[in-house]
């Protein structure tokens, strides 16, 4: 199975809002290349199958009824340094992937233009293998919401005497844009590609082969340079048995501070009346918009999310019931928390 952007170096995603906001356009200016920025990935222990939403422009996703259970951590390294860099000496950029509870280490190695990205292979440890790609993965720039690019690729992996030989295509469309919410915070400035893959697998000591058809959707965004959010759906199969088994992987981006390079601000929060039957008045100065906030009651459970596009915005929760509840505005690199609304 293929993440077509993670293994390339980990991509992408824009906001929902209610004015029709600006197209992003994909470029390197995506990735976040500086070296030592870390991301932290979890991949949920549900057997619910998760529907990947809409396409489309200013799409709003809420996926944070996923929980998440840690996997792996993907650390930007060395490439003229790091284990396995003398195969692929004409890499920029070089992806250290730790799998929690394995031990197991996966360097991914690729070359970073202006103009496009090419994935050349990884170094694993264990066993100390590469596996290059006879003909690598590219991805062109720019790429506009609309765009599709078709690739096809060829892998070679020789260990023990036994070689492994991978081909396939991929398919790549920048099918939606939007705002996205997850357990860790709510994302602006997203973009959504859908990818499909198809791969065949032979050894050379066997007379079996092996396939298998992906169907993944991945979020990024510009402001954290990183894939946050993805979900694959698989069909596998091979030439002794042509009945396909299907699984679905999800990928969540747990720890999501170490990556920002771009950073939010706010200024004074004024809310009034206070307290109040439900209805009051949240002055923001300062913002980057839109600022997008939620309400919390004192359980810590998720009352309302919203975005403000404006300085002065009037909240409604009249529906709720007499209590006390927090508010807090997530911003691309930090959450803010504006004390308490009582509500009578």
């Amino acid at each position: 199975m293929r993440w077509t952007f993670l293994r390339a170096f980990g991509l992408f995603l824009l906001p929902t809002t209610i004015l029709v906001r600006a197209q992003p356009v994909i470029d390197v200016s995506w990735i976040n290349s500086t070296i030592g920025s870390t991301r932290t990935y979890a991949s949920p222990l549900s057997e619910t199958v998760v529907d990947a939403g809409p396409n489309g422009a200013d799409q709003y996703w809420d996926f944070s009824f996923i929980p998440d259970t840690l996997v792996y951590s993907t650390t930007v390294t060395d490439a003229s340094t790091s284990p396995g860099s003398s195969s692929y000496l004409e890499a920029n950029h070089c992806d250290m992937q730790v799998f929690f509870g394995t031990g197991a280490t996966r360097y991914h190695y690729s070359l970073l233009n202006s103009d496009s990205s090419t994935y050349f292979g990884d170094h694993l440890i264990p066993p100390g293998v590469d596996e290059p790609y006879v003909d690598p993965l590219v991805f062109m720039y720019p790429f506009n919401f609309g765009d599709a690019q078709v690739d096809s690729w060829e892998q070679a992996v020789s260990f023990g005497g036994i070689t492994t030989s991978f081909s396939g295509t991929d398919s790549s469309t920048y099918d939606a844009y939007g705002t996205l919410v997850l357990s860790s915070g709510i994302f602006t400035d997203v973009v959504r590609i859908k990818a499909t893959s198809t791969t065949q697998q032979t050894l050379s000591v066997a007379n079996t082969t092996y396939y298998s058809s992906t169907t993944s959707y991945e979020w990024s965004s510009r402001s954290v340079g990183a894939s946050i959010f993805a979900i694959a759906n698989v069909s596998t199969w091979n030439s002794d048995d042509p009945i396909p088994q299907t699984s679905q992987t999800v990928r969540v981006l747990r720890d999501w501070a170490n990556t920002i390079e771009e950073h939010g601000s706010i200024g004074e929060v004024v809310l009034y009346p206070n307290p109040n039957q439900g209805q009051f008045t949240l002055r923001v100065q300062d913002a980057q918009w839109p600022v997008l906030y939620r309400v919390f009651d004192l359980q810590g459970r998720l009352l309302r999310t919203g975005r403000l596009m404006t300085e002065t915005s009037t909240i409604d929760l009249a529906d709720a019931e007499p209590g006390t509840y927090t508010i807090q505005f997530d911003l691309p690199n930090r959450t803010y928390s504006k004390g308490s609304v009582v509500i009578r």
